[in-house]
């Protein structure tokens, strides 16, 4: 009862709401959202068919993370163990950063590729298609790292 009782004045508050329900709010566009996907020249593959497309697309995907891992190898080699000055230069700060970052890549493109609509295969080839663009600045992040620069 005391919980009904503490939700009253908010659930009384959204009844009287002035936001007006009747304009539904707009809906972004693949463009907004991510101006790389779903443009033709940043599709690497342009097969035949669109199944052509995806296939490339995957061996493309694999080729890329091979090379994501060896980038981050480096720029962990070039990370020290523990610093003096500052923590947040250590090896275990990168660790956890790529954790995070992997995780931000996959629900983030999982969303834009949504976004995008179409078949469940489109909604695959869009994300994917994002995949590939942020693992690819992510791989130029690192090298800077790696390289020092």
């Amino acid at each position: 009862m005391l919980r009904l009782t503490l939700l009253l004045p908010y659930l009384a508050a959204l009844t009287v709401s002035t936001v007006s329900i009747a304009e539904p709010l707009a809906t972004p566009t693949l463009k907004q959202v991510s101006p790389t996907v779903g443009n033709a020249e940043n599709d690497p593959c342009g097969g035949k068919s669109h199944i052509e497309d995806v296939q490339c697309l995957g061996k493309a995907l694999e080729a890329q993370d091979q090379e994501l891992n060896q980038v981050y190898k480096l720029a962990l080699a070039a990370l020290p163990e523990k610093s003096n000055s500052d923590i947040r230069k250590e090896k275990y700060q990168l660790v956890k950063s790529q954790r995070a970052w992997l995780k931000y890549r996959d629900e983030n493109c999982t969303l834009i590729g949504g976004l995008e609509g179409g078949s469940n295969l489109w909604v695959s080839h869009f994300a994917a298609l994002c995949v590939q663009h942020e693992t690819a600045e992510r791989i130029k992040f690192l090298k800077t790292i790696g390289h020092g620069n």
